[in-house]
């Protein structure tokens, strides 16, 4: 007999939120969406929420076919850039610069149908944690974080001149063009986007499950309880907690009480108040 345990958490940081997350019988995925650094919106409506929606149908549609997760996210990549380009088209727009195109982080995880092996796939600067059978596992890239920092020391020195976090982060828009441009090349960092070759620096793999998986998959805004709040000491922390709870109640509550109090990012510098917060934590027991 196997006991599944499913908790999720989805909550926006503002009026839009641009992350998802879905499961299935056999299968989960986290997104982050990221909205082009633009003067206008080209899907009509948040090109993020549009970027991720789309990617979701798809997810949807073929996450369980016989396939590698690989290779069903180039063929999802291929399929979302046909109908960018067909809105592009319709617009008459050209040359749009990478800084203006939507983007994600990801994280597939899809388990056999008796649930002994996990797979997993990540793109982006979401993070993914979990203990199989006690064998603990982080799975972070660190290129983006790296680039993020650069420009969250930049805002932290106009926010100690005395701008609002608002005023800050217009101030840094051409450092942040700049690292958005970098997106899927080899001096920048990989993500989801309308770039096939990011597959290939996703990072992947296959873990067989004998007795017990505690897996947690959680976008940056919920990670940074313990990357930046220090809430939690460690992922695998944070992950106990989810193991002895079984909610993220706690966890969010405490994450939105300190950004409130941090509201203008002094003690925390940051882009935003609150950035989405999304996470599945996923427990797989077998008796």
């Amino acid at each position: 007999m196997t006991k599944i345990v499913i908790s999720t958490i989805s909550e926006a940081g503002g009026k839009v939120n641009e992350d998802l997350i879905n499961f299935t019988k056999n299968a989960f995925w986290v997104m982050d969406g990221a909205t082009g650094l633009w003067d206008r919106s080209i899907t009509g409506n948040n090109d993020a929420v549009w970027f991720v929606s789309e990617f979701n149908k798809y997810l949807e549609r073929n996450i369980h076919n016989d396939a590698s997760l690989q290779d069903i996210v180039r063929a999802g990549i291929s399929e979302i850039k046909e109908k960018w380009e067909d809105i592009l088209r319709s617009k008459n727009i050209a040359d749009l610069p990478t800084y203006a195109e939507p983007s994600s982080s990801l994280i597939l995880v899809r388990f056999d149908d008796e649930f002994k092996k996990m797979e997993y796939f990540l793109l982006g600067d979401s993070v993914l944690v979990f203990s199989i059978d006690g064998n603990y596992k982080i799975v972070q890239e660190d290129k983006l974080r790296m680039l993020d920092n650069i420009a969250k020391k930049e805002m932290s020195k106009y926010l100690n001149q005395g701008y609002s976090l608002a005023e800050s982060r217009e101030r840094i828009i051409p450092t942040l063009k700049k690292h958005r441009n970098m997106k899927n090349t080899e001096e920048g960092y990989w993500v989801l986007s309308f770039q096939e070759e990011a597959v290939k620096h996703a990072f992947t793999g296959t873990v067989d499950i004998e007795k017990e998986a505690y897996i947690l998959a959680m976008t940056d805004g919920l990670e940074a309880i313990i990357a930046e709040y220090k809430v939690f000491p460690s992922y695998i922390s944070m992950l106990e907690h989810l193991k002895l709870y079984k909610s993220f109640g706690e966890v969010y509550n405490t994450l939105r009480n300190i950004e409130n109090m941090d509201s203008e990012g002094k003690l925390f510098p940051r882009f935003k108040k609150s950035d989405d917060a999304s996470a599945i934590y996923f427990e797989v027991i077998k008796t």
